[in-house]
């Protein structure tokens, strides 16, 4: 709630409550048509107050996208250290990749319709680059991939 309050404080216009309103939904990525629909404003309207608030609206999207980001990480971890029955080493691979792309320095996500085929030697190296990166790896997926080491 304190939070609330000093954004309601930085917040440009007479009406801060409902402009603040306005400039969480631009940040969630609606757009200035819906929000106007949303809250019976026209679309102009709406980009005035965007444009009064832009550093603002900015500082929320970022926060926003931040959020999401971090939902993608936790669900992934979850899929990732779940042990299912009919799991499969290239599902494990799957997700271990999705946590090794949203955790890269530069920020860039992962495409979630890429489809990625693992062999052994690229497995191998996916593994040995999560724990560089002091990410958690399954230890049945650290174990197969030490077992292939051994083997071949």
């Amino acid at each position: 709630m304190l939070a609330d309050i000093n954004l309601l404080d930085r917040v440009i216009g007479e009406k801060k409550e409902l402009y603040l309103f306005i400039l969480q939904k631009i940040a969630e990525g609606f757009t200035h048509q819906d929000v106007g629909l949303i809250v019976n404003l026209n679309r102009s309207r709406i980009s005035q107050i965007y444009e009064a608030n832009k550093q603002l609206c900015d500082e929320l999207t970022l926060n926003s996208e931040l959020a999401k980001k971090a939902g993608q990480l936790r669900y992934a971890f979850k899929k990732l250290k779940k042990k299912e029955p009919n799991g499969s080493t290239k599902d494990s691979l799957d997700w271990l990749q999705l946590v090794i792309n949203l955790t890269k320095e530069d920020k860039s996500l992962i495409d979630n319709s890429t489809h990625y085929h693992f062999d052994l030697k690229q497995g191998e190296k996916l593994v040995a680059e999560a724990r560089r990166r002091g990410i958690p790896v399954p230890k049945s997926l650290a174990r197969r991939f030490e077992n292939t080491r051994t083997t071949e």
